[in-house]
């Protein structure tokens, strides 16, 4: 998108003296952001390190390869993910490169370029879609910040920069004296459509799977998008001819930055096809559970029932190998904890997790129980587990579980045992039809009650 679509939008734009420099910003931009991104900028962003900035484990790419990363796509190859992220970390700074065509050097929009992307774009690329962000709270920030395809990280950003740089450069030299006619609205307009065309992979495939979400944003797009393009055409005071062409291809340009913080919105919340024997329901508030452990375990055989907005399972507790993880998830079931909390994390062909009273995946009861599983233990179809943060020793658990979905999830031995579905198993596939390959489920599917007998 940036080269030639950007290129040739902002390329006809300028005077003809100008267009060849302007539309070498993008091209070169291309490269510079690609050799640091590849270096430092995908860890940076996507590593964890603190709320404000990722940590250098992926630096020089180390560790991406085919192998998914579960905490943004759990069914693509890191480095799939990794290339696809490489266009939005291109095409933001390349839109500052408007707010300074034709009045800067050369040197000075590289120099530019390379200090903005690492000083502006990748803390917050970090604190809105890395683990751990600020922002993030969906993997482990501290507050709720909703970007689907680059709203804040994109648009807000290089918007906010561009308004700063043409503000700090002042008037333009000779204007309005002198005319600054746009070179070729011919270009502008293709430019303008290439561009539109390369949204629909930043929408849809923000995504990052083939399904009900992809969908939503790859209708929302065109259709908001020729909305806000029919505005501007018929803008008052515009006349037909170079004038109204100008205003129509600029117009669609914003709709596509209008777009893309809730692009897929609308599949979140009312838009998705629910499957059948889902209720569509409301995300409940979060709450907050301070509880001390318990102190007696459950004696004999337990069966835990789960009923939620798509129907209920039941859950055989493994007592004998799992006592003291058995006895903890039915003291939080009897008490309540469970009741109005959501499936928060939703992986299709891998795991369905939820019992976060908070709803952002680092809530718990207010206390641990340490029982490392049984070493011979495999995650396969219908096992449920603990969850635990990778930083966390083996065994250790609070009150989130999962229920794994795939033939075998191939993980070790670390996350406490639970025990198994043994009925309504197909009431978890359901649930997994609302995942989506970043774990974040496309509507909320939510815990209403579970309740424990026996032991």
């Amino acid at each position: 998108m940036t080269g030639p679509g950007l290129a040739l939008f902002y390329g006809g734009l300028v005077r003809r003296k100008n267009v060849l420099s302007t539309m070498m910003h993008s091209f070169i931009m291309m490269g510079l952001i690609t050799v640091i991104w590849a270096f430092v900028g995908y860890s940076l962003v996507f590593s964890e390190g603190n709320p404000f900035i990722g940590g250098l484990k992926y630096a020089f790419l180390n560790g991406v390869g085919s192998e998914p990363n579960a905490d943004y796509a759990g069914t693509i190859p890191q480095g799939t993910y990794m290339i696809y992220q490489l266009m939005f970390a291109i095409i933001t700074p390349a839109l500052i490169s408007g707010a300074f065509a034709e009045r800067v050097k050369f040197s000075a929009m590289a120099l530019f370029t390379t200090l903005w992307a690492l000083i502006v774009y990748f803390p917050m690329a970090h604190m809105v879609w890395g683990k751990g962000g600020l922002l993030n709270a969906y993997l482990g920030g501290s507050i709720h910040t909703f970007d689907f395809a680059g709203g804040t990280v994109v648009h807000i950003t290089s918007g906010v920069s561009a308004l700063v740089f043409a503000l700090f450069l002042g008037k333009r030299i000779g204007y309005p004296a002198e005319a600054m006619k746009p070179h070729s609205l011919v270009l502008s307009t293709i430019g303008a459509c290439l561009l539109w065309v390369g949204w629909f992979g930043f929408n849809a495939g923000s995504a990052v799977a083939a399904s009900g979400l992809a969908t939503s944003a790859f209708r929302n797009r065109p259709i908001r998008n020729r909305a806000r393009m029919g505005r501007s055409s018929q803008a008052p005071g515009v006349g037909f001819g170079a004038l109204r062409m100008g205003r129509t291809a600029i117009g669609a340009s914003l709709a596509l930055a209008l777009l893309v913080g809730c692009g897929g919105g609308g599949g979140t919340t009312s838009s998705v096809a629910l499957p059948e024997g889902c209720t569509r329901v409301s995300a409940p508030a979060p709450k907050q559970v301070h509880l001390t452990a318990p102190t007696q375990t459950l004696q004999g055989a337990a069966t835990a029932t789960v009923e939620t907005s798509c129907g209920g399972f039941r859950i055989e507790l493994d007592t004998a190998r799992a006592p003291k993880t058995a006895s903890s998830f039915a003291y939080l079931a009897r008490r309540g904890v469970y009741d109005g909390t959501l499936f928060h994390r939703i992986v299709p062909g891998f795991v369905v997790q939820g019992g976060d009273p908070t709803g952002t995946g680092t809530g718990g009861p207010g206390y641990f129980v340490d029982e490392p599983p049984p070493q011979d233990l495999s995650y396969t179809r219908g096992i449920v587990a603990m969850a635990k943060s990778p930083a966390e020793p083996p065994g250790r658990s609070g009150s989130q579980f999962f229920v794994v979905t795939a033939a075998d999830a191939g993980l070790t031995p670390d996350y406490a045992l639970l025990g198994r579905v043994t009925s309504g198993f197909d009431v978890v596939q359901r649930i997994e039809q609302l995942g989506s390959a970043s774990g974040r489920p496309q509507a909320p599917v939510v815990i209403r009650r579970v309740t424990v007998k026996g032991g």
